[in-house]
């Protein structure tokens, strides 16, 4: 039987029949499309509930999700799929044992870039579980002033007054847990998106998890250094079929169609962190 959803009225799992019912910056030049990404939204808060299922899985399930959702306009190509994700942590890696110790809030200080070749916008996350919820808030600068920002020196970019407050935090946290680049993941991320007007509900599948060590305080990943990640036989090819990672977004409830995919489909929830199980795999631990 599939894995209660939860509600956020709640912090335990409820039933899926409960669940139906600071200087001044000088400014930088930006194209159209670099407009555009910037448009984005940069605060989240929502659950995000994650599944393996074997690849030949996938296509049924987009299919009989196809009524409700539509393919993310900026992922309509296989190399604009791809996301590359700097991820920053203590020496000691705090927030990799606070994930591994269940710690009812935790967080993780992240980068992330899209596309392959990499795009031209670095979008700085400051990620929060609180029991099950997910709290998000990001902003975008140029790639180039990912070594500011980590080097602690001024950027060159103008910022909205949300996103300074975004900034603020971020550097707050890097400085507060002396956090330093550890490691990148790697994958290609096929998104979809509610058809329903501001609904905040959003389908993706993650193919080809992989990861390398940081060796400099910039974004600078080696494409010829990829290693698999892998999480027992759950990222393993099962009869010949690998499996990928399907997450369900939304915040509140989740809408009926979703519900009725994990009964349908047998759906069974998993706790599984890319950068945990790459940080374990990079220390040995795995």
């Amino acid at each position: 039987m599939a894995q209660a959803l939860y509600s956020p009225l709640q912090a335990d799992p409820v039933s899926e029949t409960a669940l139906a019912a600071a200087g001044q910056p000088r400014p930088f030049i930006v194209r159209s499309e670099l407009a555009q990404a910037l448009a984005l939204r940069t605060s989240f808060e929502r659950f995000e509930l994650k599944y393996w299922i074997q690849e030949r899985q996938a296509g049924r399930i987009l299919a009989f999700a196809e009524p409700y959702v539509r393919r993310d306009p900026y992922g309509a190509t296989r190399d604009s799929q791809r996301n590359t994700t700097l991820y920053l942590d203590t020496r000691g890696y705090r927030f990799c044992e606070d994930h591994l110790a269940v710690s009812p809030d935790r967080r993780k200080l992240r980068i992330r870039v899209y596309g392959r070749p990499l795009g031209e916008l670095a979008f700085f996350e400051v990620k929060r579980k609180i029991k099950t919820v997910t709290v998000k808030d990001r902003f975008a600068l140029p790639i180039g002033e990912v070594a500011n920002v980590l080097r602690r020196r001024p950027v060159g970019s103008a910022l909205s007054q949300a996103d300074r407050r975004t900034l603020s935090d971020f550097a707050f946290h890097l400085a507060a847990h002396r956090a330093e680049p550890k490691l990148y993941v790697a994958c290609f991320r096929e998104a979809f998106d509610s058809r329903v007007p501001d609904e905040d509900v959003r389908l993706t599948i993650d193919r080809e998890l992989a990861y390398q060590d940081s060796r400099a305080p910039e974004f600078t990943p080696d494409e010829r250094r990829w290693l698999p990640i892998r999480e027992g036989e759950d990222a393993r090819p099962a009869f010949g079929q690998r499996r990928v990672m399907l997450e369900l977004k939304f915040n509140g409830r989740p809408p009926a169609w979703m519900v009725e995919l994990v009964k349908l489909f047998s759906l069974q929830r998993e706790a599984f962190s890319k950068y945990t199980t790459a940080a374990l795999q990079l220390r040995g631990r795995s």
